[in-house]
């Protein structure tokens, strides 16, 4: 099986004729559930994988964009669609580090705060494959939309891993 030990979730805006694994979803349009809970799938007789309506938050290791923020066609969409990716992704908690409190007589003390469990440090991956219409074939990420992508994509949040250019298309890591 191609995809075995992978846990995934495909949906697409118009899946497939007949394709019972891909379900059908705007991901614009779909709703965020709390952490922890299941996700909410309808039914339908048009696309046999059903129709996603919501996922829980925080719960993907990755999210995988593949062909769609090119044809979006407002700079808005774009971004609510990241934003949307990165509410789907773990949050890392930030360590929590002892207290300090002085006391009347100058003394210093340390609070018991920050022991226990480790902090979550899994930030999950952003990983975006788009046309080269983006941005022609520029290979580097100096120039051009494929730079505007990056800037915007981390002003949201995340850190910008790695470009390459494929045969036919841009691929970007995020984490």
């Amino acid at each position: 099986d191609a995809h075995a030990g992978i846990d995934d979730t495909p949906i697409d805006l118009c899946p497939q004729e007949g394709n019972a694994r891909v379900m059908q979803c705007d991901f614009l349009e779909l709703a965020l559930s709390a952490p922890g809970s299941e996700a909410e799938i309808v039914p339908s007789a048009d696309f046999p994988g059903g129709c996603l309506r919501s996922l829980p938050a925080g719960s993907f290791d990755a999210v995988a964009l593949s062909l769609v923020l090119s044809y979006l066609p407002t700079p808005q969409q774009r971004g609510a669609m990241i934003r949307k990716a990165r509410s789907l992704l773990p949050t890392p908690d930030l360590p929590r580090l002892p207290t300090t409190e002085w006391g009347a007589d100058g003394s210093v003390t340390r609070g018991s705060e920050g022991q226990g469990e480790a902090p979550r440090l899994s930030r999950g991956l952003l990983l975006i494959v788009d046309t080269f219409s983006v941005d022609g074939r520029q290979s580097n990420r100096n120039g051009g939309y494929v730079q505007q992508w990056i800037n915007e994509i981390e002003a949201e949040g995340f850190v910008f891993l790695r470009h390459t250019v494929l045969q036919r298309s841009h691929a970007l890591a995020f984490a």
